[in-house]
């Protein structure tokens, strides 16, 4: 303890009731003088996990966040021993008991030899460094939207369907392919198997709305390639209305699951509601 005392500057206190401790282990330990051993072999570990993590340059801020804790409940390193029932020892941060909790399994022994990096992970764990991102440093959406959960959502109407997400390049593919296969004339629409194949203006009027956080351009020329995109706008005109809306949505449904890979989360009257953790859609 002197050592931890040495490296943060701070009085370390370890109280130890070994009547209560022994009472509880000396059954899965033989005897009192092997229950103290391996209690004083798991404090000597703790010890070593504290100053290996106070010591390490690169750890500052952890150190940082350890001392104020330790300041905000007394000024002293407290470590509590305590006996539980589960399997595996641990270490947490409790401001109840001013400071550290070691516990100790009653059901099993522990493995000395694993003590010192398992209390190192658990320290690291429970001093969780606060966090307060930085708007100056943080990725543009552009960058931030290529990284996994992808949402998708589909709205529909008697003549509309609004699907929305935050990967642009998801509706991108949606309008590509509905532009090159979803066209018919008004005289052909008692055909259905016409309505992907002709060449003349579309049934289904497709709009890309761009998002607010696409970002501007450095030259003149717009490039395609920049614009992001959160909502894709299919409308689908009043005189096609019944005939399209039934087989369109199918096939929307299909895209969006079996091409784009996205999985059904939810739905409800206002519309359904979609997820993928796919990182083949970055590659879009």
């Amino acid at each position: 303890m002197k050592d931890v005392q040495d490296v943060t500057e701070h009085v370390m206190t370890c109280p130890r009731d070994w009547v209560t401790i022994c009472s509880q282990l000396d059954e899965l330990y033989g005897d009192a003088q092997q229950t103290i051993d391996a209690v004083t072999e798991a404090i000597v570990a703790w010890c070593k996990a504290i100053i290996s993590l106070v010591t390490d340059k690169s750890g500052s801020k952890w150190k940082n966040e350890m001392i104020r804790r330790v300041d905000t409940v007394g000024q002293k390193i407290r470590l509590e021993i305590k006996i539980y029932q589960e399997e595996s020892p641990s270490v947490v941060w409790s401001d109840n008991d001013l400071g550290f909790v070691l516990s100790i399994p009653e059901t099993k022994k522990m493995d000395m030899s694993e003590l010192v990096p398992v209390f190192k992970e658990q320290l690291l764990s429970t001093v969780a460094i606060p966090f307060t991102p930085n708007a100056e440093n943080t990725k543009a959406p552009s960058e931030l939207l290529l990284d996994p959960p992808y949402d998708l959502s589909i709205r529909t109407s008697d003549t509309c369907f609004i699907v929305q997400s935050n990967h642009s390049r998801s509706l991108e593919f949606l309008a590509a392919y509905l532009r090159k296969n979803c066209r018919c004339t008004r005289t052909q629409t008692f055909a259905l198997k016409n309505i992907f194949k002709t060449l003349r203006p579309p049934a289904i009027d497709i709009k890309l709305k761009q998002s607010p956080f696409t970002p501007k351009s450095k030259s003149k020329s717009k490039s395609k390639s920049s614009a992001i995109y959160d909502t894709l706008v299919l409308k689908v005109e009043p005189s096609f209305g019944d005939l399209v809306n039934r087989n369109f949505d199918l096939l929307l449904t299909h895209l969006v699951e079996e091409e784009l890979g996205y999985e059904s989360q939810s739905s409800d009257q206002n519309g359904r509601y979609y997820r993928s953790m796919g990182a083949h859609l970055r590659e879009l």
